[in-house]
């Protein structure tokens, strides 16, 4: 354990602070607004910061006479050093316009800390027995929490900023075609690449009954971006490598998943597979299959893969089978979703990567007249349609009705779209190889990103 002396702190840069806040009502507002009482490393002054925030709190005016005071009925004037101290953080101040620069380094310092004290954790617990994917993943959680309280980061913005920021980004996607296209997740499908218009930061939720193939399209998908130039990570919880890797040999080639799985394979099957595997080592996709993988184990794998390799796209599949963590349980299996579906969009948003999140969904469509499922049948949580950028959900008529007259029409329903418009792609199910397609339709006009 790291010597209390040797602790990262500077008392002339908490005493700067608390002199600024004693001196000026901005100095109070943008203490305040940055730091905690754990920020300071000496009792005295947290004491000292906690008793001016109360005095902000109800309006009070925050000098020497009314701190004093305050210090007093609560009786903790002497544990800080009393009347002395007191008048030393008053006039112990370099200079109030700096204060700012003094938040800082109590700031960095409060940092250094926090990590020295999550690191010093892995001994002991490791020592007592705990699980070492929990140690790992809750100082992993511990550490990025610390170095995420960023200094000085904008997050507010007038009208005029905004508007200026929207056509500096017009004016560059204009002149720099190419460079918008990287902003795009392109299938390759044009109806896809038509009105879905995959981003980053987007979270895109793909939904079903159960055996109407959701990770048959995951997978399809999946393999289009990968083969586009796009690197991805897709997190299996019900199939094993294994089953994934029979499933993407039939997708590839087009030889039956039955004769794959069961190697009852012709020449011309043979052949036929190895043909289409011509440049399959350039597709940037990565399978885990971990079933026992937590959403901040997702988390963090997807993190070092971006810092390591780069990362433009993940797969979950599904979400209502993710182990939650301790970070993410709650009371009841509804709030435990709800707070992984927040994770999720958050990861998308921070990675600046796009997320696609299988979902089940619940029995009503089974019941109604009309099957086609619908926003309010998403399983378990209204949250995940909140979080969702894009909801797609899968229908084949066939999967209802027996007796349908093209039992591999399918339809892929956008039925929300904050990127475009709600629409319905028609695909075409193949069974033998348990995989989608687009079905192909001619307009006038295609995408205007695919003709650039």
């Amino acid at each position: 354990m790291i010597d209390m002396d040797k602790q990262p702190r500077n008392l002339n840069a908490e005493k700067s602070v608390l002199g600024a806040m004693m001196m000026t009502p901005d100095a109070v507002m943008t203490a305040l607004e940055r730091l905690h009482p754990e920020d300071f490393f000496y009792p005295s002054n947290q004491t000292l910061f906690k008793t001016i925030a109360a005095l902000d709190a109800e309006s009070a005016k925050i000098d020497f006479v009314s701190l004093t005071d305050r210090l007093e009925k609560n009786g903790t004037l002497e544990q800080i050093g009393g009347i002395t101290y007191c008048s030393e953080i008053c006039t112990f101040l370099p200079s109030a316009a700096h204060v700012d620069q003094y938040i800082d380094i109590v700031l960095r310092d409060s940092i250094s800390r926090n990590i020295i004290k999550a690191a010093q954790t892995v001994d002991e617990r490791i020592i007592q027995g705990d699980d070492p994917n929990d140690v790992g993943a809750d100082v992993i959680k511990a550490i990025e929490d610390a170095l995420s309280r960023k200094q000085n980061e904008q997050t507010e913005y007038t009208v005029a900023e905004m508007v200026s920021r929207a056509m500096d980004r017009a004016e560059y996607a204009m002149e720099h075609p190419k460079e918008e296209r990287k902003e795009l997740l392109l299938t390759g499908w044009p109806e896809h690449d038509r009105y879905c218009g995959f981003r980053r930061g987007n979270n895109v939720i793909i939904a079903a009954r159960p055996g109407l193939g959701k990770s048959a399209y995951a997978l399809g998908l999946a393999l289009r971006l990968a083969g586009n130039g796009k690197s991805g990570l897709m997190f299996s919880k019900e199939m094993n490598e294994n089953e994934i890797g029979d499933r993407m040999v039939s997708h590839i080639s087009g030889v039956p998943l039955h004769n794959v799985r069961n190697a009852d394979l012709t020449s011309e099957d043979f052949s036929q597979m190895w043909q289409s595997f011509n440049g399959i080592d350039r597709h940037d996709l990565i399978t885990v299959d971990d079933p026992a993988m937590t959403m901040r184990q997702i988390y963090n794998r997807c993190k070092r893969q971006k810092a390591r390799h780069g990362l433009d796209f993940v797969v979950i599949d599904y979400l209502q089978i993710v182990t939650p963590g301790r970070e993410y349980a709650g009371e009841n299996r509804q709030c435990e979703v709800a707070n992984m579906s927040r994770a999720i969009k958050l990861m998308a948003m921070e990675l600046g990567i796009t997320t696609f999140t299988i979902c089940q969904l619940n029995r009503d469509a089974d019941k109604r007249k009309n099957n086609k499922p619908i926003l309010a049948d998403l399983r378990e949580s209204g949250s995940i349609e909140n979080d969702a950028d894009i909801v797609m959900m899968l229908y084949r008529e066939s999967y209802y009705n027996e007796k349908a007259r093209d039992d591999n029409s399918a339809e892929l329903l956008l039925r929300k779209n904050r990127n475009d418009t709600d629409w319905t792609i028609p695909l075409i199910w193949n069974p033998q190889t348990v995989t989608y397609r687009e079905k192909v339709i001619k307009h006038d006009d295609p995408p205007r990103w695919v003709t650039r």
